[in-house]
């Protein structure tokens, strides 16, 4: 919200609904990776199911995981977190290319160490930009 204020006063509205919907996406995108490194670990035959569940649960995420954590353990969901943790590092780095791609060119070069200037602190550099 307030980096979303932010962000607006900085590129302007439509600039914010555009990062905003690609950042939707993106989220989208990193709990299907999780959900899919679970299944590909604990249940194969599952993987192919990944894109009805998160349907299925769509804007109920928390519920699903607390169901798969009650079906796979504790561990499973940890493990799946961890590996879509990883992933998620890249989902920033498309986030904040995507971001430069359209609204300032010349910074898509410095993604990288922006994001590592900011590591484990990525909410506020969203801030700051």
């Amino acid at each position: 919200p307030m980096m979303w204020l932010k962000l607006e006063e900085k590129y302007g509205r439509d600039a914010v609904t555009t990062a905003h919907a690609t950042a939707v996406l993106k989220q989208a995108e990193c709990q299907r990776l999780r959900l899919k490194a679970l299944y590909t670990v604990h249940n194969p035959s599952k993987v192919s199911e990944v894109d009805a569940l998160l349907t299925k649960y769509e804007g109920r995420h928390p519920m699903m995981w607390l169901k798969l954590e009650e079906k796979y353990g504790r561990d499973a969901v940890t493990t799946a977190h961890a590996t879509a943790v990883l992933k998620q590092a890249e989902c920033q780095r498309l986030r904040l290319k995507a971001l430069y791609t359209v609204h300032n060119p010349s910074k898509v070069s410095e993604v990288d160490a922006l994001l590592t200037k900011y590591e484990g602190r990525h909410p506020m550099m969203w801030l700051k930009l």
